[in-house]
C-alpha cells in the first residue's frame, strides 16, 4: 500500500513539473486581432520571442569589454562606472539608435566615454531579432553594464635584460 502511495506521489510531482516547464518555455501566442507594424519599435516585453545575442549575454558582455576603449582621462582613476546602454535591435539583427546613461562621473568624462561606448556597440555582431507572429520586428533593449577601471602602472624594466 505504501509503495502505491509513493508511486502516485511521484507521478503527481512529475506531471506538475512537466506542466510547469511547458508553461515556462512555450512560445507565447499573440492575440490574433493585433496587427504587426514592421516599422514600429516595440518594447522588450511586447514581443512574442525576445531578441537575443546568439552566443549568450555573457559572451556579449565579454566581447563588448574587448571592443570598448576607455579614454585616458578615465583610466587614470580606478573604480567602477555604472552605465545603462539602450539600443534597438533591427529586423535584420543589427544594432541602431544607441544611447547611454553613465552615472556618477564628470560631464567631460561622460561625453568621451559615451562616444567610445557608441563606437564599440557599432562594432558588435548582429543579434537574433525579436518576433511578433513569427515576423521579425524592431525591439528596444536596455542593458546594464558595470565597467571596472583598473589603474595599471607601467612596469619598470631592467635596462640590461629588457625584462620586468
Amino acid at each position: 500500500m505504501k509503495l502505491l502511495q509513493i508511486g502516485l506521489l511521484l507521478l503527481t510531482i512529475n506531471t506538475l513539473a512537466q506542466s510547469s516547464l511547458e508553461n515556462r518555455f512555450a512560445v507565447p501566442q499573440s492575440d490574433e486581432s493585433t496587427t504587426v507594424n514592421l516599422n514600429t519599435v516595440y518594447n522588450y516585453d511586447e514581443v512574442d520571442i525576445y531578441p537575443y545575442y546568439p552566443d549568450g549575454i555573457k559572451e556579449f558582455y565579454k566581447l563588448f569589454k574587448q571592443k570598448l576603449w576607455v579614454p585616458s582621462g578615465i583610466r587614470k582613476r580606478a573604480g567602477y562606472i555604472n552605465m545603462s546602454i539602450t539600443f534597438v535591435i533591427e529586423k535584420n539583427g543589427s544594432i541602431s539608435n544607441i544611447k547611454t546613461s553613465v552615472f556618477s562621473m564628470q560631464p567631460e568624462d561622460v561625453k568621451s566615454l559615451t562616444t567610445e561606448i557608441i563606437k564599440a556597440m557599432k562594432k558588435m555582431p548582429k543579434w537574433m531579432p525579436g518576433k511578433i507572429k513569427a515576423r521579425p520586428v524592431r525591439v528596444k533593449i536596455e542593458v546594464p553594464y558595470i565597467l571596472n577601471v583598473k589603474v595599471i602602472e607601467k612596469e619598470k624594466k631592467d635596462f640590461r635584460t629588457g625584462r620586468p
